[in-house]
């Protein structure tokens, strides 16, 4: 990702942090989505019918990173 992210203000590298993960399992007809998302308490996990509170282990473990379709970052 270095080719793509800009130099900061004192001429070093802007550090980017993973606020959210959008994962899609199924197939391109029919499929499901979830998401985790950072707020200031921690993270949260959401599908259709659950919202809980997610650990770090869960976030960025196999299973979310593999089927990740969209993921959100901020500049820190």
């Amino acid at each position: 990702m270095s080719p793509y992210v800009e130099e900061g203000a004192e001429g070093g590298k802007k550090t980017y942090r993973l606020t959210a993960i959008v994962s899609h399992e199924g197939s391109m007809s029919y499929g499901h989505y979830t998401a985790y998302v950072k707020t200031p308490q921690g993270w949260v996990y959401a599908s259709d019918t659950d919202v809980r509170g997610a650990t770090d282990a869960e976030v960025y473990g196999e299973r979310s990173t593999k089927s990740a379709y969209l993921m959100f970052y901020d500049m820190v």
